[in-house]
């Protein structure tokens, strides 16, 4: 960090954070835009700290502003917008505030500010009434924001940093039109006075001078890419107008930005290793169980694409006494956020989500991932797996295949250039009929839930209309306690048997010093 130069405040609270020494990306991308005022697109692996290589150069340019002003005993008065960083989800960009830039900004007076959806519009105004220097948003609420007139967010003439993070998920359908009507309202670039000196180029006035960085964990850039930047966007053809070199090009990338490629060949980090579990589908849910009880170490997350698949699961890992808790889009924000505190909180905690958790999210423990159903594309395929194997630690993906899905994962194959697949995962068959048990059961009393809970929504229906309508009707008490008694019968079964580690065949309690097994890594 030394090398670096960078500011004795961001060097202490880079310290108490533990990161002793800055990634590959961190290192190629500081010292251009921290020091040389350079605009910036840089592409690396998920989990190669991406956020600190665009979060640190924005800090360390307001303190040496900060300090120059102090030294010409010149205190700014008022606090403008200085950075916007514009984020595809609500989770990515809190988690930019919370876990990273604010972190590090912790001995410093900048402030920063989540702007996101789920989250009330007026509580929003009362934290830009604050007029922090960082705003970190999602492009809906910040272009909803900025519409209504909003002051902070549309006075941006002191403006010095335009962050794209997660480019290229930009582009697709959704965000792209709001996008470019956010950076419509951007002021337009001044001379690059390219023939200043690096050192006094960050502290050129903002209106002559804004940073555009451009960052994401799967970028692919044509080999003319400068060369693209240079065009007008009138002339750009029509299967160009939502392509990644335009929105780098609308966002003001100069085209003497430093281009920092650090995507690997392997597309998955280095120390990931990949399997593969060949199943039906009604064997899923015990082959899940079996890896998160015998070869479970750290958090886990395991992927669904249906929030349905979802819910039920993470109801069966409850009956279990598994800790698990869901994450779909489905959720308000506040749960989500409980959620991921709840997540976090848990060493060994198991977060079943859909693919909203997928990008972006960086949560420290993580050593497995689990595509519980295999995801539609390759490239959500790697972003899942990037959930682990982060910062230079090594994590596990497996992948559950069941026939249904053999075709897709031979596509995915393909697309990872794995032409003989995926390693098949170890499973000790003797661990499985004790699985299979547990699980039989637990089905069958989330299933007895399900129908209980229907029972009586159907029972209350007839009783609020009955009521309505002054009839009278029979009730069924006998029936209702029957289920009941059957429910408590089944839960007290499955609670005797989880007391109880789980056995592989052929295992005696009565001679159990004779049996060498091993239940968790």
């Amino acid at each position: 960090w030394n090398e670096l130069r960078l500011h004795p405040s961001l060097l202490r609270a880079l310290s108490i954070l533990g990161f002793t020494t800055p990634t590959p990306i961190q290192k190629a991308c500081i010292p251009a835009a921290a020091h040389k005022g350079k605009d910036v697109i840089g592409a690396a692996e998920t989990g190669s700290g991406k956020t600190l290589a665009f979060g640190i150069p924005i800090l360390q340019r307001l303190l040496d502003e900060r300090d120059k002003l102090l030294r010409q005993n010149n205190v700014a008065s008022d606090s403008p917008l200085r950075a916007l960083i514009v984020t595809p989800t609500r989770e990515l960009a809190l988690q930019v505030i919370c876990d990273h830039i604010r972190a590090v900004a912790k001995f410093t007076d900048i402030k920063v500010a989540p702007i996101v959806g789920g989250i009330s519009t007026q509580k929003q105004e009362r934290l830009l009434k604050r007029r922090p220097a960082i705003v970190v948003g999602t492009p809906g609420r910040l272009w909803e924001l900025m519409s209504s007139g909003e002051s902070h967010l549309v006075q941006l003439q002191e403006i010095s940093f335009f962050i794209l993070d997660e480019a290229d998920r930009m582009i697709e359908k959704g965000h792209f039109q709001e996008l470019e009507s956010i950076i419509d309202l951007l002021p337009k670039h001044g001379e690059s006075r390219e023939d200043l000196d690096p050192a006094d180029n960050v502290f050129l006035s903002a209106k002559k001078r804004r940073q555009t960085l451009v960052f994401s964990a799967t970028l692919t850039l044509p080999p003319d890419f400068k060369k693209k930047l240079k065009k007008s966007y009138g002339a750009r053809k029509k299967s160009e107008q939502h392509s990644l070199s335009l929105l780098s090009e609308r966002a003001g990338l100069s085209d003497t930005a430093e281009v920092v490629d650090l995507t690997s060949k392997n597309v998955v980090a280095e120390k990931l290793t990949e399997s593969v579990i060949e199943c039906t589908d009604e064997e899923k849910d015990a082959y899940l169980y079996y890896v998160l009880k015998v070869h479970g170490c750290g958090r886990t997350i395991v992927f669904c694409t249906s929030i349905a698949a979802l819910r039920r699961l993470a109801a069966i890992l409850r009956l279990l006494e598994v800790p698990a808790w869901p994450l779909h889009a489905q959720l308000q924000q506040r749960q989500r956020l409980k959620t991921m505190d709840r997540f976090r909180a848990s060493t060994d905690g198991v977060l079943v989500a859909t693919d909203v958790a997928a990008r972006g999210l960086d949560i420290p423990g993580v050593r497995t991932v689990i595509h519980y159903q295999l995801p539609h594309s390759a490239e959500m395929y790697v972003h899942r797996s990037g959930r682990t194997a982060r910062a230079d630690k090594d994590g596990c993906s497996i992948a559950l295949i069941s026939p249904s899905e053999k075709s897709k994962y031979l596509t995915l194959c393909r697309a990872l250039s794995k032409s003989s697949g995926l390693t098949r995962f170890p499973i000790n068959s003797g661990y499985i009929p004790s699985v299979e048990k547990r699980i039989e059961l637990a089905l069958r009393i989330d299933r007895l839930l399900r129908e209980n809970s229907k029972k009586k929504a159907k029972s209350t229906w007839f009783e609020r209309n009955a009521k309505e309508l002054d009839i009278e009707i029979e009730r069924k008490d006998e029936d209702n306690d029957n289920v009941e008694a059957k429910l408590s019968g089944k839960k007290s079964e499955l609670k005797q048997m989880l007391k109880h580690p789980l056995e592989l065949r052929g295992f005696s309690r009565r001679f159990i010093a004779g049996v060498r097994i091993k239940l968790k890594c």
